[in-house]
């Protein structure tokens, strides 16, 4: 399962024909938690039928709620994280598994309810990475529970799936791996073996850059040293940490690999707030910046938010216009439902390709709860 990006967000955000069914739940890694999580789902389908019952012809609601069915089958629950999410509207189905827990919710209405994964998209913690031996490429989404191995599309995970080493060539020395794969070496070959590896990294970085299109997180190496050099000397990613994991992760879990390249991706991921906050003291005065709500969320709706700033635990409780940016603000109410005005801001910055960063209230630039950085 491929993680949820930004441009999946966008694809969500998209107008469509309702109604729109959005479906969050909270979900067990462990084995054991797999039945209880499908019971509960089974529940949650009962409560869309119902909330669809609502509102639309009643003979309708079992076509809409057959798009359903295969997650009620036990095999579906076998590889969860702490979190699912699915939509659903006609001819439309989507469903991510992320690491982070979601609350459980549905919510039956004319647009996608995206707010719990804009908070997953919010969340500065993300970080992701790039395993690479002489044969093999896997990607991995981190968080500071753990990494968890995702597909991307179109990424080569080996030589031979990027149609670069179908055959062995001169002086490129060769050993198999089991079951028919060739293992091809990167290091002391004559120079087109290590055109091969160029063109296979290009590969794995053009499908990795494809997937993590508007994101920021950092991406961490990890392999050989020599693996490394070679992917960084061709990659277009602008947020390769500084530093890599060296070794051969290979046949590593990932709790290994996590062990060593969490502390890499936490400085990264510092370095980047500290380079954030001193980007808007540097502008702030030159009105390429602003910490006023009402014109921060304007810029957002019209794209001109480059990077947003959130104070951590902050809430603006209210209403937010995705088209015309107004915000009304309510009284605040412990109650509330999803009226989080800093959420809705967050998703318009992300949508419109900006970066939004979650960051410590003392390490604010400023005492508003939003710091912005405009395009113009």
């Amino acid at each position: 399962m491929r993680p949820f990006t930004v441009g999946d967000l966008q694809e969500l955000l998209g107008e469509r024909k309702g109604p729109c069914i959005s479906v969050f739940l909270p979900t067990h890694r462990r084995a054991d938690g797999a039945t209880e999580d499908r019971l509960r789902f089974k529940n949650i389908v009962d409560e869309v039928k119902r909330k669809l019952e609502a509102v639309i012809n009643p003979r309708a609601v079992p076509r809409l709620v057959e798009p359903f069915a295969p997650y009620l089958g036990s095999e579906f629950w076998r590889d969860s994280l702490d979190g699912l999410a699915v939509f659903a509207a006609p001819g439309f189905l989507r469903h991510w598994r992320v690491a982070m827990e979601l609350p459980e919710r549905v919510i039956v209405s004319d647009t996608f309810h995206v707010r719990p994964l804009i908070r997953y998209l919010q969340s500065e913690r993300r970080w992701c990475v790039l395993s690479l031996t002489a044969g093999a490429a896997s990607f991995f989404e981190g968080t500071p529970s753990g990494l968890s191995a995702k597909d991307v599309e179109g990424m080569p995970g080996t030589p031979e799936e990027a149609d670069i080493a179908g055959h062995e060539k001169p002086g490129l020395s060769s050993h198999s791996a089991g079951g028919g794969r060739r293992v091809f070496h990167a290091s002391g070959e004559p120079r087109s073996a290590r055109e091969d590896v160029a063109r296979w990294f290009r590969a794995v970085d053009q499908a990795i850059c494809a997937q993590l299109r508007d994101e920021h997180s950092p991406l961490v190496l990890a392999g050989a040293a020599r693996l490394q050099s070679a992917y960084r000397a061709v990659s277009r990613y602008s947020y390769i940490a500084p530093e890599g994991v060296e070794g051969n992760f290979g046949r590593a879990k990932p709790d290994a690999i996590h062990e060593r390249a969490a502390p890499i991706a936490d400085a990264a991921l510092k370095a980047s707030e500290s380079q954030a906050v001193e980007e808007y003291q540097r502008l702030n005065g030159a009105q390429r910046s602003s910490d006023d709500l009402e014109i921060v969320a304007a810029a957002a709706v019209a794209g001109r938010v480059r990077r947003l700033l959130i104070a951590r635990g902050r809430i603006v409780r209210g209403v937010f216009d995705r088209v015309t940016g107004e915000v009304r603000k309510r009284a605040a109410r412990e109650d509330a439902f999803g009226d989080d005005v800093l959420d809705d801001l967050a998703g318009a910055v992300l949508a419109r390709g900006g970066e939004v960063l979650v960051v410590e209230r003392q390490r604010m630039p400023t005492k508003s709860p939003v710091a912005a950085v405009l395009r113009w």
